[in-house]
């Protein structure tokens, strides 16, 4: 299964943004995330709107539907792939 949720570390390297830069669009509430303990967590979904993927509820369809279906499920192969990406990067600089 995959995370639902990711390190404010994973989603600065993920976007390609300063780990800074990824704080403070947290603490400014423009990346909305989810505290547990001392960690901060972000949705994936939070991620895939960051991006300008529409809100979840958009794709279950509804009179309003904009966008293809197929948006979401390109946009969850994309943050995936690029998780997937940085694993592997992960584990070879770690050897």
């Amino acid at each position: 299964m995959d995370k639902l949720t990711l390190s404010v570390v994973e989603v600065s390297a993920t976007l390609g943004l300063s780990r800074t830069k990824t704080y403070d669009l947290v603490r400014s509430g423009r990346l909305p995330s989810v505290r547990i303990g001392r960690r901060i967590l972000v949705p994936r979904q939070a991620i895939l709107e960051f991006l300008g993927a529409p809100p979840k509820e958009s794709f279950q369809g509804g009179a309003n539907q904009v966008v293809s279906p197929d948006l979401r499920l390109r946009w969850e192969r994309i943050i995936d792939g690029l998780i997937l990406f940085l694993s592997s990067l992960r584990k070879e600089l770690a050897d």
